[in-house]
This record gives structure tokens, C-alpha cells and sequence, in this order.
């Protein structure tokens, strides 16, 4: 036999064995559960950009691409059951002699995703771990600690299946944690947490009043106790600084006064409502002579304001802040040479000042009052708002 044609027959009988198959599927994440994306990837087939998929839950999918992707053909999928799925592929109008290319894969049945917390019950300022189970992706959880706080900020990252963190304020905490990039169309898995004071060191100590002791500072530690029994009626004289808004008003009035305004005395007093709440009702008199004019004659002015408003004391303390609300009514009665006018006037009153309690039968107030006053007669206004400062001494019964 010729030494050629063993080369010849060696050539043909090489080129009819067939070829290795290099053609793959593969998928991740590598253990799916129920409800989980699935990555498809399927590589090295002859017609990447005509690939038909069988996914073995009845669902067929037809793939016309422009350009078959470099890295192979990418198909996403979600099965809603848990079981064994056999997938195929087929190479549509390339080899359609050849078998498709099968990949089994079996998805597990969805586990809840559940948190837990140690200790069960913390306190301020205590660390408490927090643990998550169940998740698909425990290594990108984004955790929501109830408090406004989210970690990590970056929306693209993830914490891990468990986490540190402290509580500044005691209180009830609903902790979410989100799967990020595994379920993340899943709802959250949530845990309440009831985060408590610590009592060897509490944030706000409460008042300990001594009621047999007839002492001032222990009296206004007893003010302070939201349980306290405060006096019923209390009863202020006041000596009040008034300054008006009206510029034209104070030239006629007060220009002569010191800081273009007016010092005088009345009396108060206040009936306990409810908890912090007073009902206050004070009365003054101003008694002021105008800068003659053309006719060499002045005018004498009475104004005589009567308040009532509502005012609530914070309970903070010997020195307590205090805000109202309420309505004046103000009499105004000129008189001159050529007669006499009376006009009243009314509007809200706005106040704010600081109470101080040597016992809750002694106290000191001090604050500011602006009203809105406008008098009107015949037509004619004066503008009366303006702003009260005054102080007073009260004894509760």
C-alpha cells in the first residue's frame, strides 16, 4: 500500500469523527430558591443571536438578537414553585440536527426571613446585636434600625446577616431588613424592638419631693412632679412697662417717657385648670398727658386694659418656662379743654416668660405679653397694640 494513501485515509477518517460539543449553560445564584431570580447564560453556540429556550415550567422563550454578546446569551427567569427543571437550548437556525444542550437545576422552597435581637429587651445606650436568617443574599442585607437611620446609606451595598447598634433614646423600634440583592421585591423581614431607660443612670432623673419638709427648694422639686397637687387659685400683683407699636401714638403720648413708654402697677390673678393649664385674668390702668398743640391745651389719656388668656407652664424645674394665648380689651378715655372721647378697643394677646417656684404657694413670674388693639369711634382708629413687660409676685391657695 502506498505510503500516501494511509495519509489520505488517516485525513478522512479524522475529519468523520464528530467534534467535542463545547457548547454550556450555566446559571446562578448556584442554590435558587422560589420566588428568586435566575441568571441564565448559555455560551459557545454556533447561533448565539437565534437560541430557542425550553425552561421546563412550560414557558418557551424565542431569542432574535442584532449581536450575540461576547460573553454568551443572558436570559432571566423566575420560578414561582420549587422543584427540578430541566432546561434546554437549541441552536435554531444554525445545527437544528443537533440536540439541544439540557441543564437540570432544582430550586428550593423559599425559607421565611426572620430577625432576632440579643438581648431581647435593651437598654440606652446599650449595644444589641441584631441577627437576620432566611435571607437568599445574607452578605447584601440594607438594613432600616427604626430610628431614621439606614446602614449602609449606599443603596448598592450590603451590611452582612448581622449588625451592632446603640439606641440613644428609649422607646419602641421596628428594625426592617431588606434582601438587596436577592429578593429585593419581597416585602422586608421586620422585628420590634422596646428599648428601655437604663435606671443606673437615667437620662432625666425624676424629682423625689419631701412633702413633710417645709423646705423652698424641696417645694419647687414638688412643682416640677407631674403628679403634684398645684395651687387651685393664685393671686399676682404686677408692676408692667408698656411700649407702644403705633409711632404716631407715642409721639402724641409718650415722648417724654423713658424709652417712649410706661411704667404702672395692677393685679392678676389665675384659676388651675388642668395639668400645667391656667386660666389668668390681670387688669392695669395707664394714665398719660399729651404735648399741648396750636391751642396751648393738653390731653389727658386714661388707657385701662383687661386680659384673659390661657397659659401653660412647662414642668421643668424652680424655673419653668410658660406661653398663653387670650383676648384684651382696652378702655380709652381722652380728655381736654374741648371735651372728652371714650373708645375701647380689642384683640389676641400673645406671652411668653419663665415662672419661678421657691414653693408651690410662692413663685416669681416674669414675661412679655404683644397684643393687637385697634379702638375705633366715630370712625376714627388708634392703633394700641404694642408690647407688655412685666413681673409679678404670686401666693397660691
Amino acid at each position: 500500500m502506498p505510503k500516501w494513501f494511509s495519509f489520505v485515509l488517516l485525513a478522512i477518517l479524522t475529519n468523520s469523527l464528530p467534534a467535542e460539543d463545547a457548547r454550556q449553560i450555566v446559571f446562578s445564584p448556584s442554590d435558587p430558591v422560589s420566588g428568586q431570580e435566575i441568571t441564565l447564560t448559555a455560551r459557545n453556540f454556533n447561533t448565539p443571536k437565534l437560541l430557542k429556550w425550553n425552561l421546563g415550567d412550560g414557558k418557551t422563550v424565542m431569542l432574535d438578537l442584532p449581536e450575540a454578546p461576547a460573553g454568551g446569551v443572558t436570559l432571566r427567569h423566575i420560578y414561582t414553585f420549587p422543584g427540578t427543571y430541566t432546561i434546554e437550548v437549541f441552536d435554531f437556525n444554525g445545527d437544528t440536527d443537533r440536540e439541544p444542550v439540557s441543564l437540570t437545576i432544582m430550586v428550593r422552597e423559599t425559607q421565611p426571613c426572620v430577625l432576632s435581637c440579643e438581648p431581647n429587651r435593651p437598654q440606652v445606650n446599650q449595644a444589641v446585636l441584631i441577627k437576620a436568617g432566611g435571607f437568599s443574599k445574607p452578605e447584601s442585607i440594607r438594613w432600616d434600625m427604626g430610628d431614621g437611620t439606614i446602614m449602609p446609606r449606599d443603596r448598592n451595598r450590603g451590611t452582612g446577616p448581622s449588625i451592632t447598634y446603640i439606641y440613644s433614646q428609649a422607646g419602641t423600634y421596628v428594625v426592617r431588613a431588606y434582601d438587596l440583592n436577592g429578593d429585593g421585591s419581597q416585602p422586608p423581614a421586620l422585628l420590634k424592638i422596646t428599648v428601655v431607660e437604663n435606671p443606673a443612670a437615667p437620662a432625666f432623673p425624676p424629682y423625689q419631693p419631701v412633702r413633710s419638709l417645709p423646705n423652698p427648694v424641696e417645694g419647687s422639686q414638688d412643682i416640677a412632679n407631674s403628679g403634684i397637687r398645684r395651687p387651685f387659685l393664685k393671686i399676682a400683683p404686677q408692676i408692667i412697662f408698656y411700649k407702644p407699636g403705633d409711632p404716631d401714638f407715642r409721639e402724641t403720648y409718650f415722648k417724654d417717657q423713658i424709652n417712649q413708654g410706661k411704667t404702672t402697677f395692677g393685679v392678676q390673678a389665675a384659676v388651675h385648670l388642668w395639668s400645667g393649664f391656667y386660666l389668668w385674668l390681670s387688669w392695669s390702668s395707664f394714665h398719660l398727658e399729651s404735648q399741648p398743640d396750636a391751642t396751648m391745651s393738653g390731653k389727658n389719656l386714661t388707657l385701662t386694659p383687661w386680659t384673659g388668656l390661657i397659659r401653660y407652664t412647662f414642668p421643668v424645674g424652680f424655673c419653668s418656662p410658660f406661653v398663653g394665648i387670650g383676648y384684651t380689651y382696652v378702655q380709652f378715655k381722652e380728655e381736654s379743654d374741648h371735651g372728652s372721647l371714650s373708645r375701647f378697643g380689642s384683640g389676641l394677646t400673645y406671652e411668653v416668660g419663665l415662672e419661678f417656684a421657691f414653693s408651690k404657694n410662692l413663685g416669681l413670674d416674669l414675661g412679655i405679653r404683644f397684643n393687637q388693639v385697634d379702638t375705633r369711634s366715630s370712625g376714627f382708629d388708634t392703633d394700641l397694640s404694642g408690647l407688655y413687660i412685666g413681673a409679678s409676685a404670686w401666693l397660691g391657695f
